[in-house]
């Protein structure tokens, strides 16, 4: 979900300008959250959910190519990176 607000807040502040109140609010995460906890607890056993491990296969392999090309596209676009691990600051 952090993952999507800041992604949110980027394409905002893109369309409208960083002085734009581009605020996520959380109601939409709270009614998705309901609605994935009523789809689970409908389910009839765990044993059938090997579908599941899939989705969590895909999912993960999704999520590592978008942080791979988002990492691609910031290193191509010639941008200096600041990386701040431990107190100390690295430029790259």
């Amino acid at each position: 979900m952090i993952f999507y607000r800041a992604v949110h807040k980027a394409n905002c502040y893109h369309k409208n300008g960083h002085d734009a109140d581009c605020g996520v609010y959380d109601t939409t995460y709270m009614i998705v959250f309901g609605v994935v906890q009523i789809f689970f607890s409908m389910l009839p056993n765990f044993s059938d959910l090997s579908w599941l491990s899939i989705l969590a296969a895909v999912m993960s392999f999704s999520y590592s190519t978008i942080a791979v090309g988002l990492s691609l596209a910031r290193t191509i676009s010639g941008e200096e990176i600041f990386l701040k691990m431990v107190s100390v600051s690295l430029h790259i």
